[in-house]
């Protein structure tokens, strides 16, 4: 059964700071974490500034796709980004890949020129540890703000197993974006409506590419 994981707060997250762990939940395997309601976020608690535009950043829809079925348009399985590195012997490339594995794993990766990259900054804890690999996976930024990642059903539907679980509590609810930034973090911010930006999420791995200190929730 595909059950969705939340990062459990009692209140609006409003900084790119806030990087405490969600001590209360489990980090084993999240497809196993209990069902519990999404935190309600207040659209006009804005404290940010407005993102840089030079920033790479995805609107709602769907951002990342694994092992898609015959016919489906094509999108792409990982973003690089960040600051370019590398020359002398390897090629230049970007620091940072966030990638959705075949085992269901969202993954934040320091990027190398060759190979796959090892060094994981953060991810999703929703591999199936070899159980079902090349199941057809999705990573969605809806329309509430929500982050979610959903796999699909033998019947051909699409059922949620992780989810950020921060929704915004309003109608019409402003256009969140997830923003991947130089560096290292990814955040999901939200035009509020007292004129500056809301915050929602975070990896929590800024400061050049710092290791999250809370794995599996955003």
């Amino acid at each position: 059964m595909a059950l969705s994981v939340v990062l459990l707060a009692g209140c609006t997250k409003d900084s790119k700071k806030s990087d405490s762990p969600a001590a209360a939940i489990s980090t084993s395997n999240m497809k196993d974490a209990l069902l519990v309601s999404a935190n309600q976020v207040n659209c006009g608690n804005g404290t940010l500034p407005a993102p840089s535009g030079g920033t790479l950043s995805y609107g709602p829809g769907t951002i990342l796709a694994v092992n898609q079925p015959a016919g489906e348009a094509p999108i792409p399985s990982s973003i690089v980004f960040g600051p370019v590195v590398g020359g002398g012997i390897y090629p230049n490339y970007q620091k940072y890949i966030l990638t959705l594995q075949g085992d269901g794993n969202l993954v934040l990766y320091l990027n190398v020129p060759f190979g796959h990259p090892t060094t994981s900054l953060w991810d999703s804890r929703t591999a199936t540890g070899g159980a079902n690999t090349n199941i057809n996976n999705y990573l969605i930024l809806q329309g509430d703000g929500n982050l979610v990642l959903k796999d699909r059903l033998t019947t051909g539907g699409l059922a949620q197993y992780w989810a950020a679980q921060d929704v915004l509590a309003c109608s019409p609810a402003p256009t969140p974006r997830l923003y991947f930034q130089s560096d290292g973090n990814i955040v999901e911010e939200f035009p509020a409506t007292n004129g500056k930006y809301g915050f929602l999420g975070n990896t929590g791995t800024g400061g050049g590419g710092n290791k999250s200190n809370h794995p599996g929730s955003f």
